[in-house]
């Protein structure tokens, strides 16, 4: 099997990753806590991008410009969840202000540097660090607090470890992305694969934060 072969098979599972947690935070709609509504409006809108790029791909049409938005929709989310995970650690204020911040950042860098018809490594290289950072900081938060005597029954617990694996390869793959490219085009398949394998585990343990109910 190609490489491009196993990209494509991986890609096709990644959606069906992104299905499978967006039904299951359906199901248990009821029971989210407002953090996981949140989480559950960005696997909505991940799987609506997704879609429509794929759409794009399939029509020769560039799709990046997608990617360009998507990137500060998904830093914003997922920044209003930390401001809530990392209350009594980080004040919140500093994570309002880190999420205006980055979205000023990446919307200068569209117009400037990286505009929308390339890849906007620039944005999420920085947007991948700083959420390393957020869930480092929730597992020293969950260490210094020792709030659950089962991890396996905190959904935040899944969470970062979620946003740890995916986003420390993210940073990776997307800051020498282009490098490796432009040196090795071939690459683009095996880098392409390696980020799919990674998004999948993402909404694996994305699935399970939606699916445990948090603990009161």
């Amino acid at each position: 099997m190609s490489a491009s072969e196993i990209f494509q098979l991986l890609v096709n599972i990644a959606y069906a990753a992104i299905g499978l947690a967006f039904i299951i935070g359906c199901i248990r709609w009821r029971m989210l806590s407002a953090s996981q509504r949140l989480l559950l409006l960005l696997v909505l809108i991940t799987g609506m991008v997704e879609g429509a790029a794929d759409l794009f791909w399939r029509q020769s049409s560039n799709n990046l410009a997608l990617f360009h938005g998507f990137t500060i929709v998904e830093f914003v989310l997922l920044g209003m969840i930390y401001r809530a995970q990392l209350n009594g650690l980080i004040p919140q204020r500093w994570i309002s202000s880190t999420i205006i911040g980055f979205s000023g950042f990446a919307i200068l860098n569209s117009l400037v540097w990286q505009p929308l018809t390339t890849f906007n490594t620039n944005a999420i290289s920085i947007s991948s660090f700083l959420l390393i950072g957020f869930a480092l900081a929730y597992f020293y938060k969950l260490l210094r607090d020792m709030e659950y005597a089962k991890l396996e029954r905190n959904p935040w617990f899944w969470f970062n470890i979620g946003v740890l694996l995916y986003y420390s390869s993210s940073f990776l793959l997307f800051t020498f992305n282009n490098r490796v490219i432009v040196l090795e085009p071939e690459a683009a398949s095996v880098l392409y694969a390696v980020h799919a394998f990674f998004h999948i585990l993402q909404y694996v343990f994305y699935s399970l934060t939606l699916w445990i109910r948090p603990q009161p």
